[in-house]
């Protein structure tokens, strides 16, 4: 199935992002672990270049992004009427 969502660009904010710019907020990095996201957000540890859900752009193969991690609702291969539009 395909599902909907909301692209958002990766954004670098260095290796060791400052301390004015942490919490890192949706598809920001470096971070390290989940402390350094914003709220319920949750750092995604990349491997061979792979781009955390919900995210777009390249960004730097070493670093990692903060996410949302939403779990994807099936609805089937023919939604219901009542279930469109479909939502995020």
């Amino acid at each position: 199935y395909d599902y909907c969502f909301m692209p958002v660009p990766l954004k670098d904010l260095g290796g060791t992002p400052n301390e004015d710019d942490l919490p890192l907020g949706l598809c920001e990095g470096d971070c390290d672990n989940d402390s350094d996201c914003a709220g319920s957000l949750v750092c995604f540890l990349r491997h061979d270049g792979d781009i955390p859900p919900g995210c777009i752009g390249m960004g730097f193969t070493s670093y990692d992004y903060c996410f949302m991690p939403v779990p994807l609702k099936d609805l089937g291969g023919t939604p219901n009427e009542d279930d469109l539009p479909l939502g995020l």
